[in-house]
């Protein structure tokens, strides 16, 4: 189990096909999280069709599980997604929430306040852990080609994870411009910004 050799790589770098985006524990192994760039990484596609059900995908923290899940589903989404060649690399996930709070924490492109209702940003499977949001942190991002208008901005929306609620009709969302993390109904249409998983 990797814990304290963690090599430290700027956030923002660009590396491995997109863009490091801050690390994930997934089962007691720390990966990498890397970001695809914005203009053929971002797709809009509902996670199942309408009226369909899903009883798995529901890890909070392992991409893979949950897009494999949701791919042998026949999710519109994930069937995108994992279809995505990507300077060199095949092997694009839809984020699970706890990896989709990341990339708001680290890449807020916005300075609106954050909302921060119930348990916005709570993150236990983030590396440090990371903990509630406040009105002010996070705070727009200090990098500049992940601010808001800039080229790999994420959109002032909503995205869609991965990681469907135990009632098997909705999927954790988080919202990138107040950073509400909600769920939606998985026939919604909505966006999604592919991500890989990296040994480090």
């Amino acid at each position: 189990m990797q814990q304290d050799n963690t090599p430290v790589i700027q956030l923002g770098t660009a590396m491995e096909g997109g863009f490091f985006g801050g690390i994930i524990n997934v089962d007691g192994q720390h990966k990498g999280v890397i970001w695809a760039p914005k203009k053929e990484g971002q797709i809009v596609a509902a996670l199942m069709p309408p009226g369909r059900r899903v009883t798995t995908a529901f890890s909070p923290y392992d991409c893979q599980a949950n897009t494999q899940a949701l791919l042998a589903l026949s999710s519109p989404a994930a069937q995108r997604v994992t279809d995505l060649e990507i300077n060199g690399h095949k092997d694009w996930l839809i984020p699970s929430r706890d990896v989709l709070e990341l990339g708001y924490r680290h890449f807020k492109p916005t300075g609106y306040q954050n909302y921060c209702s119930w348990r916005d940003g709570e993150n236990p499977n983030s590396v440090p852990p990371g903990w509630l949001y406040t009105t002010e942190q996070p705070g727009q991002t200090q990098i500049e080609h992940f601010r808001d208008a800039e080229a790999e901005a994420f959109d002032d929306h909503w995205y869609w994870s991965s990681t469907v609620l135990p009632n098997g009709e909705t999927a954790f969302i988080q919202l990138f411009n107040t950073g509400d993390q909600y769920y939606y109904g998985l026939s919604y249409e909505g966006r999604v910004r592919a991500v890989r998983l990296i040994q480090l």
